[in-house]
């Protein structure tokens, strides 16, 4: 066993000990709302009722995004029960997919050093550290476009129409897990590309009516069926609503302007951001370099001009960028990448410290909520979080490979952040639902904004916006009034309240 251990590359290490990390943290992190909670509150409901088709959350159908992701986690569901880890699992997968289709094209067109470079971007940068373990079908969406764009690349280089099969078909399933943005997002690069190339007529070598005809075929017995259930419904809230609608309208105050996603790519690709000055610094790009810069700027101009942005609309365009990173890169961890991991780590110490000391209003629920700092990140936190600092300081002196061991311990240290914002934001949420799960009595919601309340208490929440005497409902405690409401369940930030 030892021996074992002392022969295994520690690139492999690396890898086994972020999967362990990463599954820790799907276990003991309470789900997020809102996302995380549709989607778990939603498989957990096509459980409840059978019914495998129709997407619904307390009552009301939801068809924002298609339902492959909600097939996945009921299988999971069902394997492995109703609980936080079945319901990421499948997310996690596909990014553990996503990574393999990665390395295998940066060593398919670069080397093995170079995709081993890529991996450790992927499975670093912040905004993969946090979606690649969240229940969210943007990892679903990364690896299909992945693979279609990937195989796409591969065909025009070799010709091959096994290439062009997959491509065909990966977008097939993009669409099923994401909607048409799989589609545009591709025949976008496609097109854009060989117009740079000044090859416009390569797009019709691309052509293939029995693969239009099988990525058409993919998703349309689901969306015939949920046109069945739902009627025009499906049209309007899918079609219109939540895929045009997000590019024409601001959506739920998510707006933003042209340049939203220039400070986000820097944040989302910390601790290796300076690493995008190397696309700066070779102006001549080989022609693998060159088709995936179109594919991330692609992505990058379109949600640019999006009305409605988040910050991780652009991951669907990291898996391009990173190869061209990977490719510009010759060692792991510059200066510039631990100074990154040092500063982050240290906001973890200081952040907590920093919210307690001072007084910085935010809105009121925020407010309460922040009350609970020194509850959540108490002295424990304090102690491992500078204990992992110094650590990583300290591996920064130590002999290569030793930045293997430095990426750990900045693994570690991120999870355990992001866990403690898991408990400070929604511990009170899972522990409601608990005890909401052993009581028979109607619940209301006054509005969407925490479906995971309904996957814990194993029960769908009517939603009622409007106060209705001797009605139960679900509500955050900056709204408590002592006056008119009964205080059933809760201490702290959210509340089971009798309206009288």
């Amino acid at each position: 066993m030892i021996k074992t251990i002392k022969h295994t590359s520690p690139f492999v290490i690396l890898l086994i000990c972020y999967v362990i990390n990463s599954v820790i943290g799907m276990i003991y992190t309470p789900l997020f709302d809102e996302d995380e909670g549709f989607y778990a509150e939603a498989a957990r409901r096509m459980m409840e009722t059978g019914d495998y088709i129709t997407i619904e959350v307390n009552g009301q159908p939801r068809y924002d995004k298609p339902i492959l992701f909600y097939w996945f986690e009921v299988i999971s569901i069902y394997i492995f029960g109703l609980n936080e880890f079945a319901v990421r699992l499948p997310s996690f997968l596909f990014f553990l997919l996503f990574l393999k289709a990665s390395y295998d094209f940066i060593g398919k067109h670069f080397n093995k050093a170079k995709a081993k470079i890529g991996i450790i971007f992927c499975i670093c940068t912040v905004q993969f550290l946090i979606l690649s373990r969240a229940a969210v079908t943007d990892n679903l969406l990364n690896y299909f476009l992945a693979t279609a764009l990937f195989n796409y690349y591969d065909f025009i280089n070799t010709g091959k129409r096994t290439h062009l099969r997959k491509f065909y078909f990966a977008l097939g399933f993009g669409f099923l897990a994401k909607g048409p943005i799989a589609w545009a997002i591709a025949f976008l690069v496609i097109i854009v590309f060989h117009f740079i190339e000044k090859k416009p007529l390569q797009i019709l070598k691309a052509f293939s009516l029995k693969g239009l005809l099988t990525t058409f075929l993919i998703p349309a017995p689901w969306f015939y069926l949920a046109f069945k259930e739902s009627g025009e419904f499906l049209l309007s809230d899918f079609f219109i609503k939540h895929n045009l609608g997000r590019f024409t309208t601001t959506m739920e105050s998510h707006g933003g302007n042209w340049w939203y996603y220039f400070p986000v790519l820097v944040l989302a690709f910390i601790p290796f951001s300076d690493r995008l000055l190397l696309l700066l610094k070779k102006p001549k790009f080989s022609p693998t370099e060159k088709y995936c810069l179109v594919w991330f700027l692609v992505g990058f101009v379109l949600f640019s001009f999006s009305k409605t942005q988040l910050p991780h609309y652009i991951s669907c365009g990291f898996a391009p960028l990173i190869v061209v990173l990977a490719y510009r890169s010759n060692t792991t961890l510059s200066t510039a990448s631990k100074i990154q991991m040092v500063t982050l780590s240290i906001f973890f110490v200081l952040l907590p410290i920093i919210l307690s000391s001072f007084k910085i209003e935010f809105d009121a629920f925020t407010n309460l909520l922040l009350n609970l700092n020194t509850l959540v990140f108490d002295q424990l936190y304090l102690s491992i979080s500078a204990g992992l600092l110094i650590g990583l300081i300290v591996s920064f002196y130590l002999k290569h490979p030793s930045y293997y061991f430095s990426i750990i311990l900045f693994l570690v240290n991120t999870s355990l952040f992001i866990y403690k914002i898991g408990i400070l934001q929604q511990a009170e949420v899972k522990e409601i639902g608990l005890i909401l799960k052993d009581e028979a009595v109607e619940i209301f919601h006054t509005d969407h904004y925490n479906p995971s309340l309904s996957f814990y208490a194993r029960k769908s929440l009517k939603i009622n916006p409007e106060l209705t005497k001797g009605n139960i409902y679900f509500i955050k405690g900056h709204l408590l009034d002592s006056e008119k409401m009964t205080i059933l369940h809760g201490e702290r930030a959210y509340y089971i309240i009798r309206y009288h």
